[in-house]
């Protein structure tokens, strides 16, 4: 091992799956618009951080959201309910959040539920981030269910 250290070599050649060998970032891991919880010292939270963002546009011209926070609780379901939120971004550089409607806890959520909270986007919102609010969470988490949905690779046509 040292051996192969020392010439220069990756001892984790033969394992792809571990991170020294790929030298690729994951999505979630860049950070413009990232979103996750506000969570302080373990205290639980509804409130969701939105991180800065800075883009050019076709005509060339520099914009910048600065980052903010959003607090989801409005949009918690009843105990026993569960729901897809959607955090966007507007034109005007405010935030959004649509949300599916909430069904039982022992039915599972599709991808046909997030749908339908992405299907409640005006034209001027992008969305950005996904969250399952549960009824009977105290606050949400890294660990909750959740998914990025910025568009880094977009398809045209």
């Amino acid at each position: 091992r040292e051996a192969v250290i020392s010439g220069g070599g990756n001892i984790y050649i033969d394992n792809p799956t571990q991170a020294p060998v790929l030298p690729f970032i994951p999505q979630q891991r860049i950070m413009p618009l990232v979103v996750y919880p506000a969570s302080v010292s373990g205290a639980p939270s509804f409130e969701l951080i939105v991180r800065a963002w800075m883009w050019i546009d076709d005509d060339h011209q520099i914009h910048f959201f600065g980052g903010d926070r959003v607090d989801v609780s409005g949009h918690l379901p009843s105990t026993g309910l569960h729901r897809w939120i959607v955090v966007s971004i507007t034109d005007a550089l405010t935030l959004s959040i649509t949300a599916s409607t909430p069904q039982s806890t022992l039915d599972p959520l599709t991808l046909s539920d997030l749908q339908e909270a992405l299907d409640l986007l005006n034209a001027d919102e992008m969305p950005i981030w996904g969250w399952v609010l549960n009824g009977d969470a105290v606050g949400l988490s890294e660990n909750d269910v959740n998914q990025d949905l910025r568009q880094f690779i977009v398809r045209r046509g």
